[in-house]
């Protein structure tokens, strides 16, 4: 398995996220064709269900299997928006 590096600034991403040029790069083409080369999803620790590997982005990254983001603003202490993130 190949594993490459990618090297962005926070900013970089987040431009390309908000100006929509991120549905035009390899990384989303393959996140959609399902051909990144990601390992298949295991259960986590103490549990039974499998979960798939994903990166995390901004609010304004779009949602898929494999690419989630977090709850956007601030959350107050132990609220499940902030334990979530």
């Amino acid at each position: 398995m190949i594993i490459t590096t990618l090297c962005l600034s926070t900013q970089d991403v987040r431009e390309e996220f908000l100006t929509g040029v991120f549905r035009n790069t390899e990384l989303y083409k393959k996140l959609e064709a399902k051909t990144l080369c990601l390992p298949q999803p295991l259960p986590l620790n103490g549990r039974e269900k499998s979960v798939p590997y994903f990166f995390i982005g901004d609010e304004a990254s779009p949602l898929s299997e494999n690419l989630m983001t977090v709850y956007p603003g601030q959350h107050p202490k132990a609220s499940k928006e902030r334990i979530f993130n």
